[in-house]
Order: structure tokens, then sequence, then C-alpha cells
């Protein structure tokens, strides 16, 4: 299978027009903060503010992210559900759901973790790639090149050259 490739604001926001709204919110949390399907659904709805901290799940690391105004008042709308969690659904249920828009809308390797990709490249234009890299808390550069860079890009970098045989 191939990897996941960034999606593109309008791709991204042809998908929101066509997501359930739990997957919507969490497509829209994770192009504004770059978080993990994981830290989002761990999101308290009691927690909702501009500014955030969250503690990775993956990483452990602690993080600031701040959400837009118009993606805040989404979720504090839809926190009227009355759950604890903002989002109380499993990363399951969310990744189906992307998916099954992304192919639907002819979008062919997107995922949750495609909008996660574009945060990255976003950030990478207005602030460098070692910034990337520390906000994203990426212990390798090189991780955080394969979010930032087309797959062509990369390859270029490496050369034309087998460097496995």
């Amino acid at each position: 299978m191939s990897r996941t490739r960034p999606i593109s604001p309008a791709e991204l926001r042809a998908l929101l027009k066509v997501l359930p709204p739990a997957a919507a919110l969490a497509a829209r949390i994770s192009a504004d903060t770059g978080l993990r399907i994981s830290d989002i659904l761990a999101i308290r709805c009691g927690d909702l503010a501009p500014t955030m901290r969250v503690i990775e799940r993956k990483t452990g690391k602690a993080r600031r992210v701040q959400l837009k105004p118009n993606t805040l008042k989404a979720a504090k709308a839809y926190a009227a559900h009355g759950h604890d969690r903002l989002i109380p659904h499993a990363p399951s249920t969310i990744y189906r759901q992307i998916r099954r828009a992304a192919t639907e809308l002819g979008m062919e390797h997107v995922s949750m973790h495609s909008i996660r990709k574009l945060y990255a490249r976003q950030y990478c234009r207005a602030h460098g790639l070692a910034a990337t890299q520390r906000e994203l808390q990426h212990d390798y550069i090189s991780t955080t090149m394969l979010y930032v860079l087309d797959p062509d890009q990369i390859q270029d970098m490496i050369g034309d050259d087998d460097i496995c045989t």
C-alpha cells in the first residue's frame, strides 16, 4: 500500500462538505493543529479553548496548539452533545468515514494523516523545516521531510540510483 499523501486545501474543503459532523470536526482540528486522531479524540469538552495544552499520546510530549476561531466555534457547538469527550468515537470510525468520503471524491491515498501532512506543509512554508520538525515533535528531520516534500522531490534528492542494492 502506498503512503498517504498530503491533501490540498481545496481537497480538504471538498472533503469537509461530505463528511459526517464528527469526522468533519476531527479533520478541521487536525488542519488547524496537526494533531493525530488519537490526540483529537482525547480532547474533553471542558478543555476547549483558543490555545490548548495537549499531551501527545504517541510521544508523551506536551504541546500547545491553537484552534482557529471558526473551528473553536464549531467544536463548542458540537460539544453540546453532553459527552465528556468532544468526539466520542473510536479512531477506526473516523478513519473509515474519511477514507470512504475521500474514495467517493476520487482522492486516492488520502486519509486522516493526509490532513496532518497538509498542516506540516503550511507550517513549513511559514516557519521553515527545523521549526516544523519541532512543531510536529519529530525526532528526525527525515521524518519531517516525508511530510513536507512530494515523493518525486524525495526521489530527486536521493537520485535515481537504487541505494538499496
